[in-house]
């Protein structure tokens, strides 16, 4: 399995933290300290809506929460989805069912 470089952990980290509004060191700390909770697809091909590049799943703090950021064509990286199980959970025990719309509804308004 792959791992994140050196030089990626450290662009992460300042994403997640002007993301979370927490400093970098806080975001490798508390998100990014271990390897065994980040999973790094080098080459991800989606058949929708295209994208094709680097996929990195980060499982931070409790395993509930989860952000996957995705490289950039050009360079650099942006957070493709962040979900927090506790809030979906909750969400379909209000009887909301699990449709690509809901989901994505569901992932836009915790951005």
């Amino acid at each position: 399995m792959s791992k994140l470089k050196v030089k990626e952990k450290k662009e992460l980290s300042e994403l997640l933290a002007n993301h979370l509004e927490i400093t970098p060191q806080e975001a490798m700390e508390w998100v990014l300290y271990d390897d065994d909770r980040i999973l790094v697809c080098r080459d991800y091909f989606s058949d929708s809506p295209g994208y094709r590049g680097a996929i990195v799943w980060v499982i931070g703090g409790d395993s509930c929460f989860q952000t996957c950021f995705a490289s950039k064509a050009g360079g650099g990286w942006y957070i493709m989805y962040e979900i927090n199980e506790n809030e979906l959970t909750a969400w379909l025990d209000n009887g909301k069912k699990w449709t690509d719309k809901n989901m994505n509804d569901l992932i836009k308004r915790g951005t």
